[in-house]
């Protein structure tokens, strides 16, 4: 087992251990992915200072995927830090095309 799915099996066990042998919350899976989904995007963006295509292929998915993601999840970039560095210029060509 990697490190990280030994992190995420720690979580989930003192999740269950904190329910004290009451029912998880319904649609446990969906509850699930979106709470770690919009942390993994933001960091895998923050690891390639923003650029979209990069952070596709570290994900895995087509990088409009990765955008209408980014817009579900209200991903934004930090305009006060160098966050995301090219964000908006990506954005900007886009849409002047």
């Amino acid at each position: 087992m990697n490190a990280l799915q030994q992190a995420v099996s720690e979580h989930l066990q003192n999740y269950f251990d904190q329910l004290d042998g009451c029912r998880p919350a319904h649609n446990l899976h969906k509850t699930i992915v979106e709470l770690i989904e919009k942390p993994l995007i933001e960091e895998c963006l923050d690891q390639t200072n923003g650029n979209i295509k990069k952070a596709s292929e570290i994900l895995g998915i087509n990088r409009n995927t990765l955008r209408k993601k980014m817009h579900a999840l209200s991903i934004e970039p930090d305009a006060k830090s160098s966050r995301f560095s090219g964000f908006g210029k990506q954005i900007k060509s886009r849409k002047a095309a």
